[in-house]
């Protein structure tokens, strides 16, 4: 199976990435800067996700029979919030709107726990996995 992993080359994406070629899956490795360091298995594609026109390219180009998407901005630090916010959401829409016109019948999709906000005010929910009903106080409220 030829499999897309966006962020191959970060921190969770490097394991995947070796992990799928190792049960003996065809990987491209969609990521903003490549890691020859990394010596990671597969083909190397460099592509910014918030770019919708990018993204169909490059699906259009592999036609993956899965994707398994590990691309985002992990934490906000050292950065706008709502910059990581733009990335992440827009990165997620632009791949799976492709996925589905390109007709990839498989996306795994990994999110991290900034993307509730939760954690970067220190508040931890009451149970793990959680869900939309644990909200957290408006500051305003």
């Amino acid at each position: 199976m030829r499999v897309v992993v966006t962020g191959g080359t970060g921190r969770a994406g490097q394991w995947v990435v070796r992990e799928l070629a190792g049960a003996g899956h065809d990987i491209v490795n969609v990521d903003l800067a490549p890691r020859p360091d990394l010596k990671l298995p597969g083909e190397f594609c460099r592509v910014d996700l918030t770019d919708a026109g990018r993204v169909y390219d490059a699906l259009f180009q592999y036609r993956p029979d899965g994707i398994c998407h590990l691309a985002a901005n992990p934490a906000p630090s050292g950065q706008a919030q709502i910059d990581v916010f733009d990335n992440n959401v827009l990165s997620a829409y632009n791949l799976m709107q492709a996925a589905g016109d390109v007709g990839v019948s498989r996306v795994v999709y990994a999110s991290s726990e900034m993307a509730t906000g939760l954690l970067t005010d220190g508040t931890v929910p009451a149970q793990i996995p959680f869900d939309e009903s644990e909200r957290h106080p408006s500051p305003n409220a």
